[in-house]
């Protein structure tokens, strides 16, 4: 099994899937630029082994900017991932906690100077340098329960952090503390088993651990430590982990910040004051660059698994659901149309309704890849005509991060468009879509696997 960021570097590079950098570069603008621009050229996990001013710690990025890196660290094919982690997290699997203390762990104490971290600054209007693959972690104050996702974290002084708390289950912690009158205690962790990474940031019903999903996805518990001057535990492996506290009632200025959907955005959130800092030696810094395919990823599958599930349920004819890794706003359905039970317009309609950030939806046939774009826009070219094929809602709720809304005393709203780019009944043969016979295609990817 990979137990830390450093198998996992090996496993990736021995599947041909990560790169070395060499080159010396700063955390200010050029990491960020080399991981753009790398996950451009060669797609691959990047390890950036020089980073001035670090001399002991790497830098990890683009660790899963693509379903194939995902699979194979679950272990499936690339078109049964989202079939793979339906069927694990259906059956969580609870974490254990081990006794000892970060020191036990392999973590040191350092001082509680958030810069101990080549925390990197993104973008030319970012108002400093972010956190943005880290997982924050925090417990219910009335029952207990924890909770993680991964929220942008703001470095306003080295000990004193800003963080966008925009989305539960640590919002209504935040609120429930505050309620109170108390400070939210905090573990923030940066550097985790890929696929706990990948549960923090998946949709967990109230009551479900999400460390719980994490064990489930890796098919053993994970393992915690606790924390030393918060009640909380964090992932045995971790290489970085900060502890603090949310100060109740205090809100300043975070931002501008270059968010995943390609413009900066500034809110007023809440304030974390560090208490201590603990870190692995010659750590690895994990990195997440805004607005690359990876974030996409991320959300796409989470966001595919918890939804199609309950589609199939209610419209048995949907078989597939993909969130565009450029643009997650835009969703593509599989559609069996000879199986609708309702008008295809009037589904898209529903589907809209019900998913609010999703802008635009394509629905397909059987016979279009979801997962290519090239076909996607075949079935867009040839088999839709918009005053035919096409319905446009006005005043959907949206998202607050798309600038291009607007902002009422009910909340953002936008509209939205549906497109229908399916064979219309009974012309099957007129729209039948080129192709290689399939045992040919199979035979020669069999030959060529080796190539």
């Amino acid at each position: 099994m990979l137990e830390s960021l450093y198998a996992c570097t090996n496993f990736l590079e021995d599947a041909g899937e990560l790169v070395r950098v060499q080159e010396k570069l700063s955390p200010r603008y050029e990491v960020a630029a080399a991981l753009r621009y790398l996950e451009r050229q060669s797609g691959k996990a990047v390890l950036l082994e020089r980073v001035e001013g670090y001399e002991d710690v790497v830098v990890l990025g683009n660790l899963l900017s693509n379903r194939r890196r995902l699979a194979l660290l679950l272990d499936v094919p690339e078109d049964n991932v989202v079939d793979a982690y339906l069927a694990r997290t259906a059956t969580p699997v609870a974490p254990k906690i081990i006794e000892g203390d970060l020191l036990a762990a392999g973590l040191r104490e350092t001082k509680p100077d958030v810069f101990v971290m080549p925390v990197l600054t993104h973008h030319a209007a970012d108002a400093s340098p972010y956190l943005t693959s880290a997982v924050t972690i925090a417990r219910d104050p009335e029952t207990g329960a924890r909770g993680m996702g991964i929220h942008r974290v703001q470095v306003k002084e080295r000990d004193r952090l800003g963080i966008f708390l925009g989305s539960p289950p640590l919002s209504d912690f935040l609120a429930k503390a505050e309620a109170r009158s108390q400070d939210l205690e905090v573990a923030i962790v940066v550097g985790m088993h890929p696929l706990t990474w990948l549960a923090a940031v998946a949709y967990a019903p109230e009551g479900v651990d999400k460390f719980g999903l994490a064990g489930a996805l890796r098919g053993e518990p994970v393992e915690l430590v606790r924390c030393a001057t918060v009640d909380l535990e964090v992932p045995v492996e971790a290489e970085y982990v900060i502890e603090g506290r949310v100060r109740a009632g205090v809100r300043e200025k975070e931002g501008p910040f270059g968010e995943s959907n390609g413009v900066y955005l500034t809110y007023d959130n809440p304030v974390i004051q560090v208490q201590r800092i603990s870190c692995r030696p010659h750590a690895i810094y994990h990195a997440l660059v805004p607005f690359n395919h990876e974030e996409n990823i991320l959300i796409g599958l989470t966001w595919e698994a918890q939804n199609l599930r309950g589609l199939q349920q209610r419209f048995p004819f949907v078989r597939r659901m993909h969130l565009e890794e450029d643009d997650w706003t835009r969703a593509v359905i599989q559609v069996d149309r000879e199986q609708a039970t309702v008008p295809l317009l009037e589904f898209a309609s529903q589907v809209l309704q019900e998913l609010y950030f999703v802008k635009t939806l394509v629905l397909v046939d059987t016979d279009i890849d979801i997962y290519d774009s090239q076909e996607v826009s075949f079935a867009l070219a040839t088999r839709f005509q918009p005053d035919r094929d096409m319905v446009v809602l006005r005043d959907q709720p949206a998202l607050a991060l798309d600038p291009s809304t607007t902002a009422t005393p009910e909340g953002f709203r936008t509209a939205k468009v549906a497109m229908d780019a399916t064979v219309p009944p009974g012309e099957r043969e007129r729209y039948k879509k080129i192709s290689i016979p399939a045992d040919v295609a199979r035979r020669v990817r069999e030959k060529l696997a080796t190539v």
